[in-house]
């Protein structure tokens, strides 16, 4: 008999001691257990074994309310060996021994291990061996085998499953490794603290007990994940998970919750599934339905799509990266940040509340956002960011940004700066919209409460009914087609445009008859240019310092060129003007509407203007219509203004007026002109004729003296 330790001795006392309250048969054996025949069965019986555990082929071996020790003196010095079609049954037993050992399954053999305790006792299986343990304690299973392995409210160390199948219930492994193409199952409250799998192998951990601590999967991997807690999970190459109604949360006392996808791994979270934390990474692939994220990065090239998370099963914090492509429909999200190449869509996302955001920072990414309702986008970076059918609070544009907006509400500002550009068509914007920094702000077929322009922003505006237009510094506004309620020019260098406010349109007529514009000129700065909507029965501009104007298809009531403005006038009318100063009026496309008092056009009028030497400047006959073209432009300075002047001559009679008459773009040719120059030629003609009545009677007076 081989010497024992100390330790060995003191362990066999223990076990001896543990189990005296059973009725016992003591035997020893000295070297090798060998069992050849048919069946051997050892039953109340305390074993004592110096050796290894042999069960030939055929053979069968029983313990059943035994204790058997193994006595080893290092780690699998003797092991237990089933041979071909071979059977072992541990039941109500228990199988120890001072070191680890294995129980090795071949061929077609059976083990059977029920209510027992082999707690150092590893089985080791392969070919088409079987194995089935209940209510038992192993140290753990590695399976290479055909046959499916069925265990039942039992507790091991390890197991490691190579292409073998196996179903795990209310039972607890500490760890759990897995290769080729195994399949393992563990349900109905099993527990698990650490797995690795690998290959093609495949897991599922339904409605298990307790949280697992650590998950990595690796190669072409299956992990399906049902009403079960995890802490850390590490998914790489192109293995695939499932999480359904489960969570991925952090437990005191250990490391934070982490899950990691890598590499083309698919990743599938649904149900009401809670995450803490989610990594998608390189070329993976996630979807999301129903459930919560608390924080999702996304990087790499990595996709994700997420639907109907709201309320609880909401996405919290979101960052996306590199060329990552994220699709997020139907949900509720707190904070969103998109980087570098990176591509979103938004599709009836709520993004509201103090504090939440979206956000784009360096790079190009681009954001899609449609029928969402978002209360802060902040863009940066030459971000490009499409809205449409949204409902909108605050955005921030910089940095080369483009926006644009459409069939969209904002109630909020929208700010943009540093060559932002945004463009809004067909929305309502209820705040203010500001511009600076050389952006560009265009605006159509839309409703605006406040535009405001500085340093070298532009806004171009089209179609649009606004309530306010403010510029300052250099900046530059074009208004065509609008209804304008005010418009403020501030500082110097500033220019504006009026740009086809047309007569033919019912809105634009009844703003005509509602606004003035009034320039105020500071010292030091450029005209302040104020337009007040007030009942003036017309659309009064005047212009000082040095403005620049652009007037085209307007119709205008007063209209005061001062100081040193410059005004293009093109396809305008206005019922007066007035130029003084340094000032000039470039005479675009110059046309004049000739008509009697009951505005009926009069054709046949010939129009001519002359200087003040009666040079002819330009001259035309009105067509159908009452109106008379002239080629080219005519250039007006204030200077030569007054001694210039307009005659019209028709049916034989002549009448003139001056240049700014003209420049209104129409001229009244009533009777009462005539009948002055009528009345004045009979005047003149009484005048002559009293004249020569005088001259002949002092000539006839001094004859008749003379006589």
């Amino acid at each position: 008999m081989t010497k024992l330790s100390k330790l060995s001795i003191l362990l066999i006392f223990v076990q001896i001691i543990t189990c005296l309250n059973f009725p016992q048969t003591f035997a020893n054996t000295n070297g090798n257990l060998v069992v050849s025949s048919e069946t051997q069965k050892y039953e109340n019986v305390h074993l004592f074994i110096n050796g290894s555990i042999i069960i030939e082929g055929n053979a069968s071996v029983e313990f059943l309310n035994s204790i058997i020790v193994i006595i080893q003196s290092y780690e699998e010095q003797f092991n237990i060996t089933l041979k071909e079609r071979s059977t072992l049954k541990i039941i109500n037993s228990t199988v120890t021994s001072n070191y680890s050992f294995n129980i090795y399954g071949t061929d077609e053999s059976t083990i059977c291990i029920d209510n027992s305790d082999v707690r150092r006792g590893k089985a080791v299986l392969k070919d088409h061996a079987k194995i089935s343990i209940n209510n038992s304690r192993i140290k753990g299973i590695e399976s290479n085998t055909t046959q499916k392995i069925w265990i039942n409210n039992s507790e091991m160390e390890e197991i490691t499953n190579i292409n073998s199948e196996i179903a795990a219930n209310e039972s607890k492994i500490a760890i759990l490794k897995t290769y080729g193409s195994s399949l393992t199952v563990l349900s109905n409250f099993s527990q698990v603290s650490q797995v690795t799998m690998n290959d093609s192998s495949s897991l599922t951990l339904d409605n298990c007990f307790g949280y697992v601590d650590s998950v990595k999967l690796y190669g072409h991997s299956k992990f399906i994940v049902y009403k079960s807690k995890i802490v850390r999970l590490t998914a790489r190459d192109n293995s695939t998970i499932t999480f359904d109604n489960s969570k991925l949360k952090s437990v005191p006392g250990k490391p934070a919750a982490d899950f990691r996808t890598l590499d083309y791994v698919k990743a599938i979270i649904v149900n009401d599934s809670a995450l803490e934390e989610l990594t998608a990474t390189m070329s993976s692939k996630v979807y999301i339905k129903q459930s919560s994220v608390t924080e999702l990065d996304i990087r790499g090239k990595a996709t994700v799509r997420a639907e109907n998370c709201t309320e609880v099963n909401s996405l919290i914090i979101i960052n996306v990266n590199d060329e990552a492509n994220v699709s997020i429909a139907r949900s509720d999200i707190k904070k969103m940040t998109v980087e570098g190449a990176a591509e979103v869509k938004l599709e009836g996302v709520k993004c509201t509340g103090v504090g939440n955001y979206i956000l784009s920072k360096s790079g190009n990414p681009k954001i899609e956002i449609e029928n969402s309702s978002i209360d802060l986008i902040y863009a940066a970076e030459r971000a490009e960011i499409e809205i449409s059918n949204s409902m909108l609070k605050d955005i921030i544009g910089e940095n080369s940004t483009k926006i644009q907006i459409s069939n969209s509400i904002i109630h909020g500002k929208t700010n943009i700066y540093e060559n932002c550009e945004v463009e809004i068509s067909l929305s309502k914007v209820d705040g203010v919209l500001s511009a600076a920094g050389a952006s560009i702000l265009i605006a159509r077929n839309s409703n605006l409460t406040l535009v405001e322009n500085y340093e070298k922003s532009s806004s171009y505006i089209n179609n649009c009914v606004i309530d306010m237009c403010e510029a300052a510094d250099n900046a530059l506004i074009v208004v065509r087609e609008s209804t304008l309620g005010s418009l403020k020019l501030k500082a110097r260098g500033v220019s504006s445009s009026l740009i086809g406010l047309k007569r033919g349109f019912i809105n634009y007529w009844n703003f005509l008859q509602n606004g003035s514009i009034e320039i105020i000129e500071r010292i030091g700065y450029a005209p302040n240019v104020t337009l007040y909507q007030i009942e003036i029965g017309g659309f009064d501009l005047s212009f000082s310092g040095k403005s620049k104007v652009l007037i085209q298809d307007c119709l205008l009531n007063h209209l005061g060129i001062l100081g040193r403005t410059e005004l293009n006038l093109t396809s305008s009318e206005l019922l007066d003007i007035y130029i003084s100063g340094a000032s000039k009026v470039i005479w675009k496309e110059p046309k004049i509407r000739v008509t009697d008092q009951n505005n009926n056009p009069i054709s046949g009028v010939n129009v001519t203007i002359m200087n003040e030497n009666g040079t002819v400047i330009a001259s035309g006959v009105t067509d159908a219509n009452g109106t008379v073209y002239f080629d080219g432009s005519l250039e007006i300075v204030a200077k030569n203004a007054p001694f210039l002047e307009i005659e019209l001559s028709y049916n034989g009679k002549v009448s003139y007026t001056d240049i700014f008459e003209g420049l209104s773009g129409h001229i009244v040719l009533s009777r009462e002109r005539w009948q002055f120059w009528q009345l004045l030629i009979v005047l003149i003609a009484a005048v002559l004729v009293t004249i020569i009545g005088i001259i002949v009677y002092k000539r006839r007076r001094k004859a008749k003296h003379l006589k």
